[in-house]
């Protein structure tokens, strides 16, 4: 995690275009406060592509359906074995913030799911598949 990486990338809802930090950067302040854009922190997390997780960002990440009891064994190998046995879904969901904390949310089977914040983000687990605001018809599927 880049914890002490803070900056924002912001999408401008007049020109329908994502702003990145490095262009944000360079503007004027009086531009940063336009009420046309949607401002999306970073996350301190990377996908497995190494593509920075944004709030607002909708990701793809597994969910592993555990099959009758699952023994925890102190060997990390041979828990990672285990996990690899079991069933698998993919899920789509948002990256949202609610103060200080983080989550994904969406719909998976006809039923809403939150997930705490620290699941989906282990990089080879998720992969950042668009935004709310360019693709937010991915964010129902």
């Amino acid at each position: 995690m880049e914890n002490n990486k803070i900056r924002f990338r912001a999408f401008d809802k007049n020109l329908k275009r994502m702003w990145k930090w490095s262009d944000l950067k360079q503007l004027p302040l009086a531009d940063l406060k336009r009420e046309d854009l949607n401002w999306m922190q970073f996350t301190g997390f990377k996908d497995k592509n190494e593509v920075e997780i944004y709030d607002g960002d909708i990701i793809k990440f597994l969910v592993v359906i555990p099959s009758g009891t699952i023994k925890i064994s102190s060997d990390l190998k041979e828990n990672l074995k285990i996990l690899d046995e079991q069933e698998k879904e993919e899920w789509i969901g948002e990256v949202e913030n609610y103060g200080s904390h983080r989550y994904v949310s969406g719909k998976q089977g006809g039923r809403d799911f939150i997930s705490a914040w620290g699941h989906p983000f282990k990089g080879v687990h998720c992969e950042v598949i668009g935004n709310i605001y360019e693709n937010s018809n991915l964010k129902n599927k």
